[in-house]
């Protein structure tokens, strides 16, 4: 895993000031700022744990086990709990972006977000995922002009897989994805795709 953990700050901001946008700015820049704290915090705990077990002299074999136990506990925290979870995180967050903004630009909708205790759902058909159906769907309600470049459906296509072998168990896979997805990158994936959509709003 490429862990960079020097994150640019504000990778979307909205150029609208619209409220739906605005809103998609700050959850995903506190979501950003969250994964920072914690994959920083990972780090630096395994740093110090490698840093002691190499000084350390032990007179017991058992406190040497402990020790390496762990070190591979916090070095399976850094490498593939952590970024599997955020990028998680990232994947509904976008999802729920996209909803709430299908939701907000629909015909007799009053909100920018689906109210409490409100049913919305965007139809997918088949083999289209929410996220597919989604930017369909605000394609259609005419509001909107826009293509998504390949090159950003690619990159988000590698977290959608990671999300699917993660629910599914398949973890010997994710480590396969983790290794061809930086966090950086899918911070920057998601916020192009939230640039593109609001650039592409009819006046």
């Amino acid at each position: 895993l490429g862990l960079n953990l020097n994150f640019m700050s504000k990778y979307f901001q909205s150029k609208t000031g619209l409220i739906d946008f605005v809103a998609i700015e700050e959850e995903l820049d506190q979501l950003e700022d969250y994964s920072t704290q914690l994959l920083n915090f990972s780090k630096q705990r395994l740093e110090f744990l490698n840093l002691k077990y190499s000084k350390k002299n032990y007179e017991y074999a058992e406190e040497d086990d402990l020790d390496t136990d762990e070190i591979l506990k916090w070095t399976e925290s850094t490498n593939f709990i952590g970024p599997s979870i955020f990028l998680l995180s990232l994947y509904f967050l976008t999802e729920k972006s996209l909803k709430n903004l299908c939701y907000s630009f629909t015909e007799g909708t009053k909100h920018w977000q689906v109210p409490e205790g409100e049913r919305f759902k965007v139809s997918q058909k088949k083999n289209e995922s929410i996220v597919e159906a989604s930017i369909r769907y605000l394609k259609e309600t005419k509001k909107f002009n826009f293509e998504l470049n390949s090159k950003t459906l690619s990159l988000f296509e590698e977290i959608r897989i990671l999300r699917n072998n993660f629910a599914h168990g398949d973890w010997e896979n994710v480590q396969k994805n983790l290794s061809s997805i930086e966090i950086n990158d899918a911070f920057k994936i998601v916020a192009d795709i939230f640039v593109q959509i609001e650039d592409g709003m009819v006046e």
